[in-house]
């Protein structure tokens, strides 16, 4: 009962983290592009402030609370279930590296950039890019945009997505 009790209350907790997560990556991104492009744009930077603190608020609730079907059902919080996964780079050298995923971590994907994790389903691909999200807003590292690919459409972009998510069309 006490991880349901925490379920309930995690807008509440996330929300001074993610406020703290705008004020340190957005709003300098936005004031600085207003200064640049000499335009007003104060209205327009708490528009875009508030859909991103709105959209991080409803992601870290809903992604820190997983459905487990095995249990009747029952709701778990992520990060007492969560067991690291390790991934492997796939390469023609004959040296393998490996890189085991506690949280997220600034250098491994900076070194990397894009990673495409691949492997049969209910292997967890979706559960260690949800404690991806949610370690790197509980570690300030950036504002994360989580994107399912089997969202995607042939006749919709990758950018038409990122403002669906956000609720900006």
């Amino acid at each position: 009962m006490e991880n349901l009790e925490l379920a309930k209350n995690l807008a509440t907790i996330a929300a001074p983290i993610t406020k703290e997560l705008i004020a340190s990556w957005l709003t300098p991104k936005l004031n600085y592009l207003s200064k640049k492009w000499n335009k007003q744009g104060k209205l327009q930077n708490h528009f875009f402030d508030n859909k991103f603190n709105d959209y991080l608020l409803e992601r870290y609730k809903s992604y820190s609370v997983l459905n487990i079907l095995a249990f009747r059902n029952q709701q778990r919080l992520l990060k007492d279930i969560y067991l690291p996964l390790t991934l492997a780079l796939e390469s023609s050298a004959a040296k393998e590296i490996e890189f085991c995923v506690t949280e997220y971590d600034k250098e491994f994907i900076s070194t990397y950039q894009r990673i495409l994790i691949i492997d049969t389903a209910g292997m967890g691909k979706s559960t260690i890019s949800k404690k991806l999200f949610l370690s790197a807003i509980e570690n300030n590292s950036g504002i994360p945009v989580f994107i399912e690919l089997r969202r995607l459409k042939r006749n919709r972009s990758i950018i038409e997505e990122i403002y669906n998510e956000l609720k900006l069309v």
